[in-house]
């Protein structure tokens, strides 16, 4: 029986000795694969950490020195980097070409890095510059590996002979006992369980079991070290992941576009949690990215190809919360086996900012170009609206331009949902528009309906925010610009609002001064042909007839009447314009009306409009509703201080003239009272020429005030040198008939300037060739501004010819010598005298003697030499 136990004790021990050392080999094997694999990653690991740590450190020094060309810095930056471990060799190149280079290259056995060297401008346009080229020394790495695999080797072989040693000397029921225990561990045991060492249950007796125990938590702790470090390694890279400044992802490409991959930065930039991402199917897609963009991005998609899977994009998303945003993806397509596009991976960052402001330059620049082509308020106006709606894809916008006479604001253009507001007038004192009229800065209301100071709360159900910014043009405030939309407006966006606004003001400006030029130019010419009736003493019917037409045409009425009196209660002649002879109302009866009697005794103006027409005698009131006349003025004419009739003139729309108009409605009554005045008594006809002419020349010294005005740095240049110029004129004997054209055409010298824009009229410094181009076109400005008028022909000869040179190298027709025009070779050396010694932006002015010496070395080449003379005798410096 002893015998029996003996042997089967020993055939257990036997076998077990022999699974022992199967399982232990094999063991030892499986944890040394695992160590040698830990141990590679972790050097892999280390490597490309060094990458990314001299990609996101040095490399933006050797960009930055490689920008500025420092050598020095360049040097040492890519020495510093052959420093790294397992880094052999670094070198910069630009253009294909070696800049610098540290370390010894290698042909073999190497891990080969390539970094673009990218320089940043100061729009935040990024520019590859250059290549960074690292080379990774593999054969370190694998002497490394080696090593460890060798010493890991010789560690788990020194274990199966402990094990094997053990087995032979305690090959019996407690050894078989407590191997079996160990197998079982070894069965259960985890990964996640390194931390948990193998203990069994005896007596520590320092033996070879024991010794196994020790070596076999020697190993798990050494197992448990390189876990650690792994995970580690995974947490670094996921704590990367989460900070980067925007939205890592991966997502397959088949037909649902399902999202495998997105990092924390996706609740910035989308409004979306990373969890929520996940999962994501392309229609939730198609809802976050704008639609106009999203063909786009499927022809980019589609164009990855194996050989150039590397693509970047910009385009435009819709937030969770509606924000609409621009940002840039870069990625990379992956291809399977099959060269076929399985995934899609990369990046995607918020560049709304730098986008905005590309998209703001370019409207300006574009309303910069546009508005330079018109003349007009009316042509200038829907342009302006077109590119606020382009460049802040508003939901309602207004522009509105103040009344000078009421001070409302008009809306003169209205888009979206601010349509209902066209033609709207605004009261001073009313809506939003006070705010900015007291504070003159932009206004901005991001939570719309809940601002008390809002007349209009029907707005606010359809915008959520609104913005408005002041039009000033020379510091006065004239006008409004608001828009309104569904989401909130930045303050990006409202600067830029206010940078249209300001170049809007400029032109709208300019182009009331063009404006006004012409209509002071027509007002003119129709002066001109009402003088011309009454100094060639036409009938007076004509003459009151022309003055008729005169009043329609210029004062853009619908109809306009003349009543001649006898005396303040009886009428002598009437006649009209724009109503049908049945539809004249009986004036003598008007002159029976109690308001009509108190006007022609006050010698005032009488304005005809919704407040005072119920103060009329009902049977006007009849007859003004019959004829559809919403508004009119009626003025008594009066000359000498005694009245001679009546004018009155209507519209068929309400009406709010400006000063300027009710000014050339008295001036057209003054005249039309001056040809009735000298129908009546021809002696006055000497004096009513003299009013006239007194009327041309305030209406043409207007003219020069104006650009003046225009231009604050040649004030009184226009005055100062038409003195100057008919004092030389005078010292020539021309006739005093010639004067007056003389001195008309110096006032005028530089009314084709109100062609040229105001950033080249007003630029601080020199102008450019093409710059020059423009402004050298003035004098065919003012002539085919004034060829028109005939009576103003005799003075055209300045302002077409005054810079014309003696040599012949002047502009606008090279004319040589004597071809000049007598006036124009005058102006010129007393033009140049005055702008010689004035200041000017661009320089200072010259003192009179360093400016007579300059008259004196050009006579001859730019200046006719009898000028210069002449010009000498006036004595402009004062000189004794």
């Amino acid at each position: 029986m002893g015998d029996f136990t003996v042997r089967r004790e020993t055939t257990i021990g036997r076998r077990l000795f022999k699974q022992s050392i199967l399982i232990a080999i094999g063991l030892t094997i499986l944890l040394t694969i695992f160590q040698v694999w830990l141990n590679y990653q972790s050097l892999l690991s280390t490597i490309n950490h060094t990458i990314d740590q001299i990609e996101t450190g040095q490399a933006d020094g050797i960009s930055t020195a490689l920008w500025n060309y420092s050598m020095p810095e360049l040097t040492a930056q890519t020495e510093g980097i052959v420093h790294f471990p397992n880094i052999a060799y670094a070198e910069v190149q630009e253009n294909g070409k070696t800049i610098t280079r540290a370390g010894t290259p290698k042909t073999e056995k190497v891990l080969l890095y390539k970094i673009p060297l990218v320089h940043v401008d100061s729009n935040g346009i990024n520019e590859v510059i250059g290549t960074l080229t690292i080379q990774a020394d593999l054969a370190q790495f694998y002497n490394s590996i080696a090593r460890q695999v060798l010493l890991i080797f010789a560690f788990q072989g020194i274990n199966v002979l402990i094990i094997l040693l053990v087995m032979l000397l305690l090959i019996n029921h407690q050894v078989t006992r407590h191997i079996t225990a160990a197998a079982k561990y070894f069965q259960n045991f985890e990964f996640e369980n390194l931390n948990i060492p193998l203990v069994l249950k005896r007596n520590p007796s320092n033996d070879e079991i024991d010794t196994l125990v020790d070596s076999f938590n020697q190993m798990r702790k050494n197992l448990s070290i390189s876990y650690q470090e792994k995970h580690q390694s995974e947490r670094k890279r996921a704590a990367l992941l989460s900070n980067l400044p925007g939205m890592a992802f991966r997502w397959k490409y088949d037909q649902e576009w399902i999202m495998e991959l997105v990092s924390a930065g996706s609740r910035e930039l989308t409004g979306f949690p990373p969890d929520e991402m996940i999962g994501f199917p392309r229609s939730k897609f198609n809802e976050i990215i704008f639609p106009e963009d999203q063909e786009k991005l499927q022809e980019i998609f589609q164009s990855i190809q194996p050989d150039s899977p590397v693509f970047d994009i910009t385009f435009r998303i819709r937030t969770r919360d509606g924000q609409v945003k621009w940002v840039w993806e870069r990625g990379i397509g992956i291809f399977d086996e099959n060269h076929k596009l399985n995934t899609i991976e990369g990046f995607i960052t918020d560049v709304t900012k730098s986008e905005q402001q590309e998209r703001e330059v370019e409207a300006i620049a574009a309303l910069s170009v546009a508005l330079r082509a018109a003349n007009t308020r009316e042509q200038m106006i829907p342009i302006i609206m077109e590119q606020i709606v382009k460049l802040l894809n508003v939901n309602g916008a207004t522009l509105e331009l103040i009344d000078s006479r009421t001070g409302d604001a008009v809306v003169e253009l209205a888009y979206g949902t601010f349509i209902k507001f066209q033609n709207m007038r605004i009261p001073p004192e009313k809506g939003l528009n006070q705010i900015i009229r007291s504070s003159g800065k932009p206004f901005l209301e991001n939570h719309l309906s809940e601002n008390i100071a809002f007349d209009y709360p029907e707005i606010a159900r359809d915008c959520k925010a609104i913005g408005g910014v002041p039009l000033i043009a020379r510091g006065e405030l004239f006008g409004f610009l608001w828009i309104g939309r569904k989401i909130e407006i930045t303050e990006t966006e409202m600067h830029a609002l206010s940078a249209l606004a300001e170049i809007a003001a400029n032109s709208l400006h300019r182009a009331g001064l063009f404006h006004q030029t012409e209509q002071q130019l027509k007002r003119l010419i129709g002066l001109r042909k009402i003088d011309t009736a009454i100094n060639n003493n036409f009938p007076l019917v004509d003459t009151i007839n022309l003055l008729l037409e005169q009043t329609l045409a210029l004062l853009h009425v619908d109809a306009a009447n003349i009543i001649l009196l006898k005396d303040i209660n009886h009428s002598e002649y009437s006649t009209s314009i724009g109503l049908s002879p049945e539809n004249i109302y009986p004036f003598r009866s008007l002159l029976e009306c109690e308001w009509c009697q108190k006007m022609l005794a006050g010698r005032t103006i009488f304005e005809i409009n919704s407040n005072s027409i119920p103060t009329m005698d009902i049977s006007f009131q009849n007859w003004l509703q019959s004829q559809g006349f919403l508004s009119g003025f009626a003025i008594p004419l009066i000359t000498r201080d005694e009245i001679k009739g009546l004018l009155q003139v209507f519209r068929r729309t309400e009406s709010h003239p400006d000063a300027d108009w009710l000014e050339f409605l008295n001036t057209l009554a003054g005249q039309a009272a001056i040809a009735i005045s000298e129908a009546h008594l021809l002696r006055d006809l000497k004096q009513s020429n003299a009013e006239l002419q007194t009327a041309y020349d305030a209406t043409i010294e207007g003219w020069s005030n104006a650009l003046d005005l225009r231009d604050k740095e040649t004030e009184g240049h226009s005055q100062r040198v038409t003195e100057l110029c008919l004092t030389m004129a005078k010292m020539l004997n021309i006739p005093e008939e010639d004067l007056k054209f003389i001195r008309w055409g110096s006032l005028l010298h530089d009314i084709g300037k109100m062609g040229v824009p105001d950033n080249i009229l007003l630029k601080p410094g020199p102008l450019d060739d093409k710059e020059w181009e423009i402004m050298r076109r003035h004098p065919l400005n003012a002539y085919k501004l004034l060829e028109g008028i005939e009576f103003l022909h005799p003075a055209l000869e300045i302002p077409l010819s005054h810079h014309e040179k003696w040599d012949g190298s002047g502009y606008p027709h090279g004319l040589k010598g004597k071809e000049i025009p007598l006036p124009a070779r005058i102006f010129a050396v007393v033009d140049v005298w005055d702008a010689l010694t004035s200041e000017r932006p661009y320089r200072g002015a010259l003192s009179q003697d360093e400016a007579m010496q300059y008259i004196i070395d050009h006579s001859g080449s730019h200046f006719d030499p009898e000028m210069v003379q002449l010009f000498l005798r006036t004595n402009p410096a004062g000189k004794s």
